[in-house]
């Protein structure tokens, strides 16, 4: 298993686990709003009406009306909350406010999930476009690689291993985007695309003879 991946794969954990402990609903809310302005923006306002009902029928397809939202709050929450009366003690008020913030905790989180889903249906609509680089890149480093390789040219191992790390993390980035508990901008997916596309060609013009 390679450095990069398990440096990747423990930066996804960090923010997985911030996103869960830190999530704040109204904040959420904010960014969501934010980042359908932008789509709006570079999409227009049809696209930006095309993700939002894809993203809402997505959202209650596999979360809300598969019962999953509903599990989590039956689980970590009490059926019936407990109510401060006159008689109460402190400690009973203490969970109430515990169970307060856990609700809110939760709501937090499955509004993250919401955006989510909205990220990965913006990550779609812009996907289409710049997917068929991807092969004429690979290719045309490739024949870069043949064409050094008959006429001895210099083949970089440094540019090749930075290339290769440089890849991997790329392949990483979109889950870090679809996680990400801030607003980025609807142009991510055309800048990762291009990123990924000038990685590849670097990647294969400068693959070494003994792979």
């Amino acid at each position: 298993m390679s450095r990069a991946f398990i440096l990747w794969l423990l930066i996804l954990l960090c923010e997985l686990v911030f996103v869960m402990t830190m999530s704040n609903p109204e904040l959420i809310r904010e960014e969501m709003y934010s980042e359908h302005e932008s789509t709006v923006s570079w999409l227009g306002p049809s696209t930006a009406d095309k993700i939002n009902e894809r993203t809402a029928n997505g959202y209650a397809y596999f979360f809300a009306n598969s019962g999953f939202r509903k599990l989590t709050y039956e689980m970590l929450l009490p059926r019936e909350k407990p109510v401060i009366g006159d008689e109460n003690t402190i400690q009973t008020k203490r969970t109430v406010d515990a169970f307060g913030y856990v609700e809110q905790k939760i709501d937090g989180f499955w509004l993250a999930v919401y955006r989510l889903v909205q990220r990965a249906n913006i990550f779609w609509v812009w996907f289409p476009y710049f997917a068929l680089l991807f092969i004429p890149a690979a290719y045309d480093g490739w024949q870069q690689r043949a064409i050094k390789k008959h006429t001895y040219g210099y083949a970089s191992p440094v540019r090749y291993q930075a290339s290769l790390f440089v890849l991997v993390g790329l392949l990483f980035l979109p889950v870090v985007y679809f996680l990400a508990p801030f607003t980025i901008t609807s142009l991510f997916t055309p800048i990762w695309a291009l990123a990924l596309v000038i990685s590849t060609v670097v990647m294969a013009a400068n693959v070494q003879k003994s792979i």
